[in-house]
């Protein structure tokens, strides 16, 4: 599946697990976690945090990666690493969003909620900003901002 395929299905499963309404940030965390560890079981990638391995999270809160069948000879990278920053604080934000610019992986995700629009477009001029650098050198990300009371969670192709 090419990257632009596997990126709709991450869009379509973050907006329907978005629908469904968490109350705090530890629930929102799970279910995004799990929505995206099931999407990356589904499309062949080991998935860390991993359930099956009693593994933790590995460099970032999610990600998947392409092991083959011995991640000792097999491995050939990650294809998504993940981060959720559920703090307000845009150097938190910004501190968590700057790991993904500098792994070498084919979708870089970052989540993170808002509350209001001028915080929404700090928020963005942030990593966009945080993000020129590597833009230049082809990194692509995906930005999922969550809004309370939105239905929508907003889906940014950075």
């Amino acid at each position: 599946m090419n990257n632009n395929s596997l990126t709709d299905k991450i869009k379509e499963s973050l907006k329907k697990t978005h629908r469904e309404k968490h109350k705090s940030q530890r629930e929102w965390t799970t279910a995004f976690k799990k929505t995206l560890y099931n999407l990356g079981k589904k499309n062949g990638y080991t998935v860390y945090p991993n359930k099956e391995k009693m593994e933790g999270e590995w460099l970032f809160d999610l990600c998947w990666a392409n092991e083959g069948k011995n991640w000792q000879t097999d491995f050939k990278g990650l294809k998504l690493a993940c981060e959720i920053e559920w703090s307000k604080n845009i150097d938190e934000i910004i501190y968590d969003f700057q790991k993904l610019t500098v792994i070498d992986t084919d979708i870089r995700l970052m989540i993170f909620q808002f509350n209001k629009e001028d915080e929404f477009n700090e928020f963005i001029t942030a990593i966009e900003t945080a993000s020129n650098y590597t833009k230049t050198k082809g990194y692509n990300y995906l930005i999922a901002a969550s809004g309370n009371n939105e239905n929508e969670i907003r889906l940014i192709d950075l």
